[in-house]
C-alpha cells in the first residue's frame, strides 16, 4: 500500500462556482473538487450521517469508493484536502467531515458556544476521560494518538474515542497528519491524524463565535439554508442532529442507510488507525472486524477490485493508473 499519496497532473477540475451536484452524480473527484465544494456549501461531511445524500460518499458514485484505488478513493488523500481554510475533523455526529473556516464559528455555537473544557464536563458533553486526553496535548502544540499515549499513564484506554468526543464537541480539530515511520525511518500505513485546539491553530477565533439564544439561532438557520443547497428538504432540526454533541448516555442520531457493498471498503480501512472512529482502538476488536469482512466479502467476489471492467468510468481510472511512467504531480 503506497504511504505518500500522489495524484497525477490531469485532475477534474473544481465544479463552476454555483454548481452543486445531486447525489451519486461525481463520477471521478480529486482533492481540487471536494475542496471546492466544501468552499461552495461551506460544510461537507465525508461519512453518512443522519441526512441522506449529504456526504462526499453519497454525492459521489458508489464506484469510486468501491476501487482501492490511490487516485480514483478519496479516502487516500483526505490530506490533500485541509487547507487554510478548511477545517477538518469528527464534527458530524462524531464522523469526519470538512467544514470552511468561516462557517466553523457557526457550527461551534451549536456544539459548545465559548465554553471550556471544564465547563463541557460539567454539562456532561464530554467526559473525565476525555478532559484528560486533551490536558495532555500542551497549549499551542498538535500530537498524533501515539504522542498522546506517551503522555498518558501507561495503561490508559481510550484515547480514540476521548478524540472523537472532542472534536464533536469542536474542541479539537485536525491540524496536520503525521506519516508513521518504522525504526528504520521508512514510512508505513496510513498517516495518523494530528490533533490540536482550533483556537491555538488559526481555525477559529472565539470572539467570532455567535453568543445568545437569538444569535445562536441565527446560525443554525444559516446553517440549514447551506445543506439545503443539496438536500433541499432537510430541516432545522435534522441539521441539529447533525451537528449537536449528545449528552451523556443520550443515543445516537439514526445514519442514513448505506449498501454493504459500499460499506466494505471501509471495513478493510478501519484495521488502520487514524485516531477517530475508523480506527484506533475500536479498530483493534479484531474479532468484530473480521466478522464484518466476512460478510460483506459475500455480497461480492473481491473487496480490492469489486468494479466491472466494462464501466468505461471505472476502467479509464484504472487504465490511467496502471499506466507506467505516469506524470505524477498536481
Amino acid at each position: 500500500m503506497p504511504t505518500n499519496v500522489q495524484l497525477p497532473a490531469v485532475m477534474p477540475a473544481p465544479l463552476p462556482p454555483g454548481l452543486v451536484p445531486k447525489p451519486g452524480s461525481i463520477p471521478r473527484t480529486s482533492p481540487a473538487m471536494i475542496r471546492g465544494l466544501v468552499r461552495e456549501i461551506g460544510l461537507l461531511p465525508f461519512h453518512s450521517t443522519p441526512i441522506e445524500g449529504f456526504s462526499v460518499r453519497e454525492l459521489c458514485r458508489p464506484e469510486v469508493f468501491q476501487i482501492n484505488d490511490q487516485i480514483t478513493n478519496p479516502w487516500y488523500w483526505r490530506e490533500e484536502i485541509l487547507a487554510e481554510d478548511v477545517v477538518y475533523g469528527q464534527f458530524f455526529d462524531g464522523k469526519l467531515g470538512f467544514i470552511r473556516k468561516d462557517v466553523f464559528p457557526l457550527v461551534v455555537a451549536l456544539k459548545r458556544g465559548r465554553r471550556t473544557a471544564d465547563e463541557l464536563v460539567d454539562a456532561g458533553l464530554i467526559d473525565e476521560r476525555a478532559h484528560t486526553v486533551d490536558r495532555s496535548i500542551p497549549a499551542g502544540e498538535g500530537m498524533d494518538v501515539d504522542a498522546i499515549r506517551d503522555m498518558l499513564p501507561e495503561g490508559f484506554k481510550g484515547v480514540a474515542t476521548a478524540a472523537t468526543m472532542l472534536q464533536n464537541t469542536a474542541l479539537w480539530c485536525v491540524t496536520d497528519f503525521q506519516q508513521r515511520r518504522n525504526k528504520r525511518g521508512e514510512p508505513y500505513g496510513w498517516p495518523l491524524c494530528v490533533f490540536g485546539r482550533p483556537e491555538e491553530h488559526g481555525f477559529l477565533d472565539l470572539d467570532d463565535v455567535p453568543e445568545g439564544e437569538e444569535a445562536v439561532r441565527e446560525a443554525l438557520v444559516k446553517l440549514t439554508a447551506m445543506v439545503r443547497r443539496v438536500v433541499p428538504d432537510v430541516t432545522e432540526e435534522d441539521v441539529l442532529r447533525m451537528l449537536r454533541p449528545r449528552v451523556k448516555g443520550e443515543r445516537k442520531a439514526k445514519t442514513a442507510k448505506t449498501p454493504k457493498t459500499r460499506q466494505a471498503i471501509w471495513v478493510s480501512q478501519a484495521a488502520e488507525p487514524d485516531g477517530g472512529a475508523e480506527g484506533g482502538d475500536a479498530a483493534r476488536k479484531k474479532g468484530k472486524a473480521v466478522k464484518t469482512v466476512k460478510t460483506a466479502a459475500k455480497s461480492r467476489k473481491s473487496l480490492v477490485d469489486p468494479i466491472d471492467p466494462k464501466d468505461p468510468v471505472m476502467a479509464d481510472a484504472l487504465a490511467r493508473h496502471a499506466v507506467d511512467g505516469m506524470v505524477i504531480g498536481e
